[in-house]
């Protein structure tokens, strides 16, 4: 059900549109009712909702007036406008505030309910999208890290080939298909040049495969700022490998005209057949029951692996090893190999993740962060130990890393965004502040510190949040003030985005 609240300064007409209306039927339910647009505006403040329906006159504050403040809080609710007044200028303020519909009094119930049903329709269709955002996240880091272990051998069975092609969505592979592996790599630039270029090499490199590579699927398991490697593999083209030359060597044409560098390209794998490449002599295929068994293990772990990267950010060793009990708990019923096979995953993302903010976890830990240990463990009890000095190591090494820049305003940027997070700072202003093109800045960030600004800036609010979580001693509405955030509705959504958990649910989760 999606949460709707009611702004009406006419008692029977609020009441009527309370009860008489069959919300719940169309898939909303109404969680308050208001006579002044100040009490409503007060409440959404501090409380999740999906829609508000809204007169513009009322006493205190205006239906309007409401609606522009609620605009710049929380802009992902829908507003619906009821009102008795046609005024083009009343209509003209609803379209500068977004408002979804403005609708007339005496409205017909059926429109009104046709009404919310599109709404619900649009808040679905958002609301997958998010889930789906944050799953195609895991998949992506998931299929770099297969085909990492699949060009290293470490892919060992047909069993386990098959599970990774069926939860990664890699319909056009199979052990039969060919596999050629390129890497990309940019020779000594003009960093200040490339940097303000409108376009960036990695979406030249994106786009002219999308365009060349139509009978073949191609995925990047490397992105760096001066380096790329990407894999082609198909089961059709018996000319894959010409094809494949012949793309990189017009790729590499366009990045050197386009680009203030001299790029290269050298093959690194070639297979007739990718399950030459597995590791071990091959095992009898899985049954889908079986398959759809370990793709549920495996999601059902690896799904933390948000959470448990916020804990090792924060340094949190107890809280960190809670959540390891917890996960070796879920695990109990299944054989040592599903739990390694799981286990493989989750310290993949894990490594992946940090490399893409520019952290090797082998050497903080000096290789001591290893899935290499769990086979050396034959009981769940043994792999508890072994996972448990693991995160320790990590959480340690992480702890003690220190932040170096090669550029000086950037570590300025980094400071002071720590020291601001209180603050609405936009990136305009960020980049006037330090005398910079908002482009140049954007780019130089990114290539130091692996993130976006914007990226950067939700990470340490919602880490920071989370720390105040656990001291305590503040509200969720106080803690969402403290951490930038004016709506703590917005913050909730934020900071489930970011972790999988609602603030409720996280203190749940990390109660020790």
């Amino acid at each position: 059900m999606f949460k709707l609240v009611i702004v009406e300064d006419e008692d029977h007409i609020r009441h009527s549109l309370e009860c008489f209306i069959p919300w719940e039927d169309i898939g909303f339910q109404v969680v308050n009712t208001f006579s002044d647009g100040s009490d409503a505006l007060a409440y959404l403040r501090d409380n999740p909702c999906d829609a508000v329906l809204t007169d513009i006159l009322m006493s205190r504050m205006s239906g309007l007036d409401m609606i522009a403040e609620l605009h710049q809080l929380q802009p992902q609710i829908k507003v619906v406008i009821l009102s008795g007044h046609s005024d083009f200028a009343y209509a003209r303020q609803a379209i500068e505030y977004q408002v979804t519909h403005y609708l007339v009094k005496p409205v017909d119930e059926d429109e009104l309910m046709d009404v919310f049903k599109s709404i619900k329709e649009q808040l679905d269709s958002e609301h997958a999208a998010g889930d789906a955002s944050q799953e195609q996240e895991l998949k992506q880091m998931l299929q770099k890290s297969f085909f990492r272990d699949l060009l290293s051998g470490y892919v060992t069975s047909e069993k386990e080939f098959g599970v990774y092609a069926k939860l990664l969505n890699l319909e056009q592979m199979n052990i039969d298909a060919q596999l050629h592996a390129y890497e990309i790599k940019a020779g000594d630039c003009a960093r200040d040049d490339a940097a303000c270029n409108s376009i960036s090499a990695e979406d030249i490199c994106k786009k002219h495969l999308s365009d060349s590579m139509l009978n073949a699927g191609w995925f990047f398991t490397e992105e760096k700022t001066d380096l790329w490697r990407v894999v082609f593999f198909s089961t059709q083209s018996e000319s894959l490998r010409k094809n494949c030359n012949s793309c990189m060597q017009a790729l590499i044409g366009e990045l050197n005209k386009a680009m203030a560098c001299e790029y290269t390209f050298r093959l690194t794998h070639s297979v007739a057949r990718i399950g030459d490449l597995l590791g071990a002599t091959p095992q009898n295929t899985a049954t889908a029951a079986e398959q759809q068994a370990d793709e549920n293990l495996c999601q059902s772990v690896v799904s933390d692996y948000k959470l448990l990267i916020m804990e090792l950010d924060l340094g949190s060793k107890e809280t960190l090893l809670h959540i390891i009990n917890q996960m070796l708990y879920d695990l109990r019923d299944y054989a040592i190999e599903d739990v390694r096979f799981v286990l493989k995953n989750l310290y993949s993302v894990i490594e992946l993740n940090y490399k893409k903010r520019k952290i090797n976890v082998w050497d903080v830990t000096n290789g001591k962060f290893n899935f290499n240990h769990l086979y050396e463990a034959d009981d769940l009890k043994s792999i508890s130990a072994c996972l448990r000095e693991d995160f320790s190591y990590l959480c340690d090494g992480l702890k003690s890393r220190t932040y170096k820049s090669e550029h000086n305003v950037v570590e300025r940027i980094v400071q002071y965004l720590n020291e601001h997070l209180n603050e609405d700072i936009g990136h305009d202003a960020l980049a006037a502040k330090y005398r910079m093109h908002p482009g140049y800045l954007s780019r130089l960030f990114k290539q130091e510190m692996g993130e976006t600004i914007s990226e950067y800036l939700l990470r340490i609010r919602i880490e920071r949040a989370a720390q105040l979580m656990k001291e305590g001693h503040y509200k969720i509405g106080e803690i969402s003030t403290m951490v930038g955030y004016s709506a703590s509705s917005y913050f909730s959504i934020m900071f489930k985005k970011y972790t999988g958990y609602s603030p409720r649910e996280y203190c749940q989760k990390v109660s020790l």
